[in-house]
C-alpha cells in the first residue's frame, strides 16, 4: 500500500508541476551620484489588476547629482518606461547618462542603469477556420557612447542586456542580445551581433562624440502555430537592462533607449507568409498560464489511483463502512 501512495503522489506531481511564471511588471530606474548620492525609484505590479489599474502603463526616473563643490554637468539620469495597453504591441523606453566633467570635490562612482522584469502569459485566439503562425518579435534601436577624460583604459562603460523566454514556441529564434561599449570600441552579442555601428552622438557637455547604434528592425524570439478556431497561452519572460558607469574617472557614459522599442505579437499566413495579424485576438492574463491537459494515458493512471486512496482512507478511519 505504500508503494501503491507514493505512486499515486508521483502522479499527482506531474500533473500540477510548480510554474514560475507568476505575473510581474517591475521597471526600475537607478542613479548614483558623485556627492555621494544615490536614487531608486521602481515601480512592482504583481497582478493584471493592479497592472490594469495602473492603465497598463508605468513610466520612472533617478536623478543623482552635484554638490556646490563639484563642477556642472556632474550628474547622473536614469528613465525608464513600459506601455503594455496594446499587448500586441508593447513600448520600451529608456535611457541613462553618467557624467563627471572634471575634477571636482568627489570622485565617487558615477552610474545610472534602467531594468524591466516582465513576467506575463498572453491568451492568443485564432478568430478564422485556418491555421496561422503567431510570431514574437521585437523592435529596438539604441545608442552608445563612453569619453574618457583622463588616461586610457579608464572604467568608463555603457552596456545593455536582453534576455527573454517564451513558452510553446514552434520555432524557436534568438533568446539573449547585449552591446559593451568602452574605449576600445563596441562588443555586441547573440542576437544583437550584427545590428551595431558607428555614430554620432551629442551631449550637453562633451558635444557631438563619436559612439555606437544598435539598430535592429525585426528581433525575431520565435513562432507557433495555432489551429484554426484555437485558443492557447504563452507565457513570456523578458529582461532588459541598461547601464552608464563612471568610477574614479571624468568622463560621459551613456545608453540611451528613448527613441523605439516595441514587444509584438503578429501573425502570418503558414503557407504564403501574408500578414493575418487581424486574425489574432490577444489578451493579457493575470496569474499562471493554464497547465494543459495531461495526456489519456496519464488521465487512466491518475483515475485508477482514486479507488486506491479512498479504501485507504477507509482503513484509517474507524466505523466507516
Amino acid at each position: 500500500m505504500k508503494n501503491f501512495v507514493i505512486a499515486c503522489s508521483v502522479v499527482f506531481a506531474a500533473l500540477n508541476p510548480v510554474s514560475a511564471n507568476a505575473f510581474l511588471v517591475e521597471v526600475s530606474a537607478r542613479a548614483t551620484g558623485n556627492i555621494p548620492s544615490s536614487e531608486d525609484d521602481t515601480r512592482s505590479y504583481r497582478s493584471a489588476v493592479d497592472w490594469a489599474a495602473a492603465g497598463q502603463a508605468v513610466s520612472t526616473r533617478a536623478h543623482a547629482g552635484k554638490d556646490d563643490w563639484d563642477p556642472p554637468f556632474t550628474e547622473s539620469d536614469a528613465t525608464a518606461l513600459f506601455d503594455q495597453s496594446d499587448p500586441t504591441n508593447a513600448v520600451l523606453r529608456a535611457k541613462d547618462v553618467a557624467r563627471r566633467a572634471y575634477g571636482g570635490r568627489y570622485r565617487n562612482f558615477v552610474g545610472a542603469s534602467s531594468t524591466f522584469g516582465l513576467d506575463y502569459s498572453l491568451k492568443i485566439e485564432n478568430l478564422t477556420a485556418t491555421d496561422v503562425n503567431v510570431n514574437f518579435a521585437n523592435s529596438l534601436h539604441g545608442l552608445f557612447a563612453v569619453v574618457s577624460g583622463g588616461f586610457s583604459g579608464a572604467p568608463v562603460k555603457a552596456w545593455a542586456k536582453e534576455t527573454v523566454a517564451i513558452s510553446d514556441l514552434t520555432v524557436v529564434g534568438g533568446r539573449t542580445g547585449s552591446v559593451a561599449v568602452d574605449w576600445l570600441g563596441a562588443t555586441s552579442t547573440d542576437l544583437w551581433a550584427s545590428f551595431v555601428h558607428p555614430a554620432r552622438l551629442h551631449d550637453d557637455f562633451y558635444g557631438d562624440v563619436a559612439g555606437f547604434e544598435l539598430n535592429s528592425p525585426i528581433e525575431y524570439y520565435g513562432s507557433r502555430l495555432v489551429a484554426g478556431g484555437a485558443s492557447v497561452v504563452s507565457s513570456v519572460d523578458y529582461d532588459l537592462e541598461l547601464a552608464a558607469v563612471l568610477w574614479s574617472q571624468d568622463g560621459l557614459a551613456l545608453v540611451d533607449f528613448s527613441n523605439t522599442g516595441y514587444l509584438k505579437v503578429t501573425a502570418t499566413d503558414p503557407i504564403t507568409g501574408a500578414d493575418r495579424s487581424a486574425d489574432i485576438r490577444v489578451t493579457l492574463l493575470d496569474g499562471l498560464a493554464p497547465s494543459a491537459l495531461p495526456e489519456p494515458g496519464t488521465l487512466a493512471l491518475m483515475l485508477a489511483c482514486l479507488p486506491g486512496l479512498r479504501l485507504l482512507r477507509q482503513r484509517r478511519l474507524p466505523g466507516v463502512a
